[in-house]
């Protein structure tokens, strides 16, 4: 067989190889971002020997899914509001919510932001305006009071942007600055009409806030600071999908008075999962100031 004809087979065998594993790939990624049902999500909570109480709240077009750690809310505990990036949902912060020494000590709640989780077959709001009246009526819908925000990448930037009553805010890894703000070249995956229903919709929504991200972020820079909370920044310096400049912009704005800047050196994106017992340490240590 001549060697030209032999490249050409080996060339298609590797081809046909690559997309048979992507193929594979993309189903376990849709299967693993696949939403879960509130009666697996209460199984496997109390697998970690802890209850959750889930409930919907109404909000525009969505009904939203809000998870908290007791039935009722406890008027002497301080409440801790988790919101989480993109793409996400109210379960990354499992380990936060089923934490004993948390839940003994605050009110927590969680809950899947529109476009994420239960709702991910609808539209992100894209809106950090829309995101912070959804903050509003969850709190005045469950009358929760003493509330301290905690807000992980996206996350971050929407309980940053919030200027409603609240005690304190940390942000985790937050997006503040678009100047920082990396543009994947997979985010083309998303802008070429031809690959984009390949992407899992949780991963589109993420796409389309990301690069939302470029408009409307330079529309808050001096509003960050509205409010009187203080904050605590609690970031990686080997971030390499929200930059930890990030955390220096808003310490240098806001100065030292308002502002705890906590580096964890080495860290990546992914901290609040691989520096879960630190980063919960340093929520009690300033919620309790």
């Amino acid at each position: 067989m001549p060697k030209k004809s032999l490249i050409r087979r080996w060339l298609k065998g590797v081809l046909i190889s690559i997309g048979i594993l992507f193929m594979v790939a993309l189903v376990l990624v849709f299967q693993f971002l696949k939403p879960r049902s509130d009666e697996k999500i209460i199984k496997d909570f109390r697998s970690l020997n802890s209850d959750i109480f889930i409930s919907y709240l109404p909000f525009k077009d969505y009904q939203l899914r809000v998870f908290q750690m007791s039935k009722e809310i406890d008027p002497r505990k301080k409440t801790l509001l988790f919101v989480h990036g993109s793409p996400g949902s109210a379960l990354d912060y499992k380990k936060y919510l089923a934490d004993v020494e948390l839940k003994k000590k605050y009110n927590l709640i969680s809950y899947d932001r529109p476009g994420y989780g239960f709702s991910q077959d609808q539209a992100v709001l894209n809106d950090l305006n829309k995101e912070i009246s959804l903050i509003g009526t969850l709190i005045k819908a469950k009358g929760l009071q003493r509330v301290n925000l905690i807000g992980y990448s996206y996350g971050g930037s929407i309980a940053a942007a919030y200027d409603g009553d609240v005690e304190k805010k940390v942000l985790l890894a937050p997006a503040l600055k678009a100047e920082l703000e990396p543009m994947f070249w997979m985010l083309n995956f998303y802008r070429w009409k031809a690959t984009r229903n390949l992407i899992p919709v949780v991963f589109k929504h993420a796409s389309e806030e990301k690069l939302g991200h470029l408009d409307e972020l330079p529309l808050y820079e001096d509003r960050w600071g509205l409010g009187d909370a203080l904050f605590l920044l609690i970031h990686g310096n080997d971030d390499h999908i929200v930059p930890y400049e990030n955390s220096i912009f808003l310490k240098e704005k806001l100065g030292d008075q308002r502002v705890s800047l906590h580096t964890i050196n080495g860290a990546g994106h992914a901290l609040i999962w691989t520096h879960f017992e630190l980063i919960k340490q340093e929520i009690i240590n300033f919620i309790a100031e």
